[in-house]
């Protein structure tokens, strides 16, 4: 369409990222384009692995969370009269208060 009808595509003269300011030039899009249709099985490939991973991380966080939830709440309950359990606990809930993002305040209704 460029090729065929370039006095339209004037305006693109200056943003079409070749040197030839007299007219508009489709080499460099047209090299784009031919790259992301190379590329899209790769993409198509990548995205399914990404949606795996993430997945995979979710399900391995539940299962870490049943046991590091119990294994917290055995530590609270131990902590006033265990020192060791006490000291692992504050290291706990340290890491656990630096992973923990705070919520936004809900501004007030005026």
């Amino acid at each position: 369409m460029v090729d065929a009808a370039p006095k339209i595509f004037t305006a693109l003269v200056a943003k079409d990222g070749v040197v030839d300011s007299t007219r508009v030039e489709s080499d460099l899009t047209r090299r784009a384009i031919a790259a992301l249709r190379a590329l899209g099985p790769a993409t198509t490939v990548v995205r399914e692995l990404k949606d795996a991973l993430s997945d995979t991380r979710l399900r391995l966080g539940e299962q870490v969370r049943e046991v590091t939830t119990a294994a917290r709440a055995i530590a609270k309950a131990n902590a006033p009269v265990h020192e060791g359990a006490r000291a692992g606990l504050a290291n706990v809930e340290g890491l656990r208060a630096g992973r923990v993002k705070p919520r936004a305040k809900k501004p007030k209704p005026a």
